[in-house]
């Protein structure tokens, strides 16, 4: 069993410690939302209420963003320093507000619609071909999987 992290203190009074290598654990977190975000975008962007949407993450930032800093401030949320970004936004990780208020609730919304829009028919998804088209928009060349491979 890993032995307990000797922490110490920011300036701003929080807790704090750094132990392992340094990586951005966090942020890669972000990764899998920030793909399917992308690929979803190809056939959401004209049914989302983008204005609703960033409205809607931004009261819920207003609210967290405080709460959060608080538990930070308390100790209750405690950050190993080597396995965030580093940049801070009053005493959280940038990480925090992008993965967990930014991307999960924008990602829902896009998710929402996409079904929504395949339920009613107003959206075609060829699981094969679509799939294709959004990797090889990321940048990776897949093996072929649409209409050509089903023949």
């Amino acid at each position: 069993m890993p032995s307990r992290p000797d922490y110490s203190k920011r300036p701003d009074g929080a807790p704090t410690y750094a132990r392992g290598a340094k990586w951005p654990a966090w942020a890669v977190l972000a990764i899998p939302f920030l793909l399917a975000m992308l690929v979803l975008a190809r056939f959401v962007k004209s049914r989302v209420a983008w204005t609703a949407c960033w409205i809607s993450v931004l009261v819920f930032e207003l609210i967290m963003i405080p709460v959060e800093h608080n538990s930070i401030l308390r100790g209750h949320w405690v950050y190993n320093e080597n396995r965030i970004l580093g940049p801070l936004f009053w005493g959280i990780p940038i990480e925090e507000p992008l993965i967990y208020y930014v991307f999960p609730p924008v990602f829902v919304i896009m998710a929402f619609e996409f079904i929504n829009g395949l339920l009613k028919g107003t959206i075609r998804f060829d699981w094969g071909a679509d799939l294709e088209n959004g990797l090889k928009l990321l940048g990776w060349k897949p093996p072929i999987l649409g209409a050509k491979a089903r023949r």
